[in-house]
């Protein structure tokens, strides 16, 4: 699959455009404030967006209800297939979506990431509204070591992708994302997993 990682706010996210890529990962800077009768601009562009090139979009972004949320929407042919908040801030399970465990927050610092593994998740990808800090570091050592799918973290500054090497990303670069590890045998306890099928 093809991946490509772009950071939008309010000014910008129009002028996002298609290069290519099966999987979109949009980083949305400014909070999105929803009220009940009102569909964001995010959402209706990145649902154009999904639907006009085919294309599965993982927008991240704090929402404001009657709280500040941070998490991922999942937009696939003009729909949002799935919405996943993080597990520490009150959300129930975790989700797998298309084979992609999505973790949002410190989420990625919990020992539980392992269910997106039984959930069948070929690939991680962690989101959080921080900058890079130091400790990170260690934890993208850990998950080089210890998670055998490749996992990609989005920071607020900067992007990384690990697959035995913990390589920057840049920013709208188009790169290639396959897992050759089989997780059947990891099936077992899947029910603490919520896995979302096309």
């Amino acid at each position: 699959m093809l991946y490509r990682v772009c950071y939008c706010d309010k000014f910008s996210v129009t002028s996002v455009r298609y290069n290519g890529e099966e999987r979109l990962i949009a980083y949305y800077k400014d909070p999105i404030v929803i009220r009940k009768s009102f569909y964001p601009l995010p959402f209706r562009y990145f649902s154009d967006y999904s639907l006009n090139h085919n294309t599965v979009v993982l927008l991240f972004a704090e929402v404001v209800l009657d709280k500040a949320l941070s998490g991922f929407f999942v937009f696939n042919k003009g729909m949002i297939a799935c919405v996943a908040e993080s597990v520490e801030e009150g959300a129930k399970r975790r989700k797998v979506y298309k084979k992609i465990g999505l973790c949002v927050g410190e989420d990625c610092k919990s020992p539980f990431t392992c269910e997106l593994l039984r959930g069948e998740a070929e690939t991680i990808v962690c989101a959080t509204a921080k900058p890079l800090a130091k400790e990170d570091y260690g934890l993208m050592l850990a998950y080089k070591t210890l998670i055998p799918v490749p996992t990609l973290f989005v920071f607020s500054d900067c992007i990384y992708f690990i697959n035995k090497r913990i390589i920057e990303q840049k920013e709208n670069e188009i790169f290639q994302i396959e897992s050759t590890l089989s997780v059947h045998n990891l099936k077992k306890g899947q029910e603490s997993v919520v896995v979302i099928e096309s």
